[in-house]
């Protein structure tokens, strides 16, 4: 029987793509106290060790939940789009 426990505090949804010479993943993460969950990003260039934590969406209302992020290139760079649930009063998602 195989059993899988969840973290308390899990992250969801990595997308991965190569951008100058690394691999480059973006997540969703619930592991900061203050957002019910925030986008981030990490770069490798060995796969073997990772750069800090980098903020890539995070809203101040901490139960704004911005997740599902995807990067495209575009013609003048690249662009990433995300869904947002929750989105605080007055707002669109």
């Amino acid at each position: 029987t195989l059993i899988v426990l969840m973290p308390a505090y899990p992250v969801w949804e990595p997308y991965l793509f190569f951008y100058n010479n690394q691999l480059v993943c973006y997540y969703s993460d619930e592991r900061d106290p203050a957002h019910n969950q925030k986008l981030v990003y990490t770069t490798t260039s060995d796969l073997k060790t990772w750069s800090a934590i980098q903020p890539a969406a995070a809203n101040a209302d901490s139960n704004a939940r911005p997740g599902m992020a995807v990067v495209s290139k575009v013609p003048n760079g690249y662009m990433m789009t995300y869904e947002l649930c929750n989105p605080p009063s007055g707002q669109r998602a």
